[in-house]
């Protein structure tokens, strides 16, 4: 599949959202915050903008390989020139006009400016450079960090703490964007690579604006296979990624998310519901609902507190999506 089909097909779970950085935005209320974080008084390193998009790695499009996807003609939704996406601020200080859909978040392939200057910047950025593409796509720039330069544990804290502070002084947080995110310095120092590498995986983002980013769906829309950020702050993250990529072939294809982790971790209707509430005001920031696409859905709490997995189920297919082009793919009315 080339290059344009593999961003429509993304598009049909993005739907408006997220289609490149180069001047398309929704308009986007949650980063009003710190729009007043510029170039000169940013403390990030991009280290990484040498590096193309890697559209292999990109499981969204997995789900689409048999080419039955709806054209920009079809949709205007789907339109790569349309005047939706983020502001002005977003596209300037954290994208270089590639549509970014690596498998893993920012973190895992860069370092901010206080943990290279734990090393020195020049020795930071040989290293960095050196590094194969292999280490690269499979082991988080900070595990390597730590190994290969002896990095202590009260030292990569004090770095990690130092850039938590950078963006509270900007009002950023990780729920804001990918950009905003920290180290889980626990995690990192246990060296577990497979779990790591599950922890920033882009599909498992905080950021509720970047919900759906590197899903791979199937017959059913995304809210049935994964849960946005706040859901999984009822656990904790890494509890709730650890949990979710537990879950059985079987289970995934025929329970929603929703209906198993209420039930595996004893979750009430009154927690759930305000976790349905933080995103639906997110959504409601960005002047999106379901009618645009499926990804800015909330969750109908009675029915899933039915736990009627027939009724659920049927629910959540593409073809009762609110958004009409998404019924239309479901159907399988596309030639």
């Amino acid at each position: 599949m080339n290059t344009k089909k593999i961003m429509i097909a993304i598009s049909l779970v993005l739907t408006v959202f997220l289609v490149g950085c180069g001047g398309n935005s929704i308009v986007s209320e949650t980063f009003e915050s710190s729009n007043n974080l510029t170039e000169e008084n940013s403390s990030t390193l991009n280290l990484d903008s040498d590096h193309e998009p890697d559209f292999a790695n990109d499981t969204a499009s997995e789900a689409f390989e048999n080419d039955n996807y709806p054209t920009e003609e079809d949709s205007p939704t789907l339109s790569l020139d349309s005047n939706n996406g983020f502001d002005s601020y977003y596209e300037e200080e954290f994208c270089e006009g590639d549509f970014d859909i690596r498998k893993f978040r920012p973190r895992f392939y860069d370092m901010a400016l206080p943990f290279a200057e734990l090393v020195g910047l020049e020795v930071f950025d040989d290293w960095l450079m050196s590094r194969s593409d292999e280490e690269r796509e499979n082991e988080n720039v900070a595990v390597s960090f730590i190994r290969d330069f002896n990095i202590s544990r009260e030292d990569f804290t004090r770095a990690n703490e130092e850039l938590r502070q950078l963006w509270a002084s900007h009002g950023a947080l990780p729920t804001d964007s990918d950009s905003f995110e920290l180290y889980p310095v626990d995690l990192i120092f246990t060296f577990d690579n497979e779990r790591i590498n599950r922890y920033f995986l882009r599909e498992n983002s905080a950021a509720v604006v970047n919900f759906g980013m590197g899903m791979e769906t199937g017959n059913a829309r995304p809210l049935f296979y994964n849960m946005p950020g706040p859901f999984a702050e009822l656990v904790g993250r890494e509890t709730f990624i650890e949990w979710k990529h537990s879950r059985s072939d079987e289970q995934r294809a025929n329970e929603s998310i929703a209906v198993s982790f209420i039930k595996y971790f004893n979750i009430s209707r009154e927690d759930f519901t305000k976790a349905n509430e933080e995103v639906r005001r997110v959504w409601n920031q960005l002047r999106a609902s379901a009618e645009d696409g499926a990804i800015f859905e909330v969750y109908d709490v009675d029915l899933i507190f039915s736990f009627d997995n027939e009724r659920i189920n049927e629910f959540f297919l593409w073809e009762n999506s609110l958004n009409p082009q998404e019924r239309e793919f479901g159907r399988g009315e596309r030639e």
